[in-house]
């Protein structure tokens, strides 16, 4: 379940690109050995950066200045449990779904990479967010970030694939298990910003990583995926792809 606050009406993209089509290479099993920085392959595009503290290997994206972390092909349960404390019925039923490798953007989309490509400021002025490089990118559309995928040579994620990278290995309510009382480490949400008065989108990047290396994948902003809305799971392909 994502943890994002009520009154950020404005969604961003986490960009994204296939690393399995990139470099032609068959996905790995999630609980395969981490490929070592020094035999990371080359992607067009991108500069290899070695691996995090998590063991994953890192690119820095020329064209935006983003850094991306690959993130290794699997299979997990997509969705929630009917017996999961604050489910929603459109998060099931529960599938087993197959992704391949792809590389996923550490961080929420910054304000410093849109305007790289896209050479504007759409969130200026508006209400509950801050200016800066590190912020996220809001006021944006869907088209709106399609159009800086393109520009750029990204892609979006699908659902399957932004829910695999956001659990990275978790089969619990959240990415560090089912413990409540940790949401504060790891996201902004309404008790850490709304409730004290700080009602606005905070940095990127300040908060704990998920077991693959990737930030505020719980909290601050919703996001943007490929996949258009459905309302359960019900037909929905098991191969990772968006429907």
């Amino acid at each position: 379940v994502g943890l994002c606050l009520p009154v950020v009406l404005c969604l961003w993209v986490v960009a994204v690109t296939c690393c399995g089509a990139v470099t032609g290479q068959e996905a790995k099993p999630a609980a395969s050995a981490p490929t070592p920085a020094t035999a990371a392959p080359e992607i067009p595009g991108f500069t290899a950066l070695g691996l995090n503290t998590q063991a994953r290997p890192e690119y820095r994206h020329v064209a935006t200045g983003l850094t991306f972390v690959a993130v290794p092909g699997g299979s997990f349960d997509m969705g929630s449990p009917p017996d999961e404390v604050g489910r929603f019925v459109t998060e099931g039923p529960v599938r087993r779904v197959t992704v391949k490798s792809f590389l996923i953007c550490k961080t929420e989309l910054t304000q410093s990479a849109w305007i790289k490509v896209m050479g504007s400021k759409p969130w200026w002025g508006g209400n509950y967010t801050r200016n800066g490089d590190d912020y996220p990118a809001t006021a944006i559309s869907w088209d709106d970030c399609r159009s800086f995928n393109t520009r750029a040579g990204l892609r979006f994620p699908s659902e399957a694939e932004w829910e695999y990278a956001c659990r990275a290995g978790s089969s619990a309510r959240y990415c560090f298990g089912d413990d409540e009382k940790l949401i504060g480490d790891y996201a902004w949400y309404e008790p850490n910003t709304w409730d004290i008065g700080a009602r606005s989108t905070n940095r990127t990047g300040l908060k704990k990583p998920n077991d693959w290396g990737l930030l505020d994948v719980h909290g601050n902003v919703a996001e943007w995926a490929e996949d258009t809305w459905h309302v359960d799971y019900s037909g929905a392909p098991t191969h990772g792809s968006a429907w």
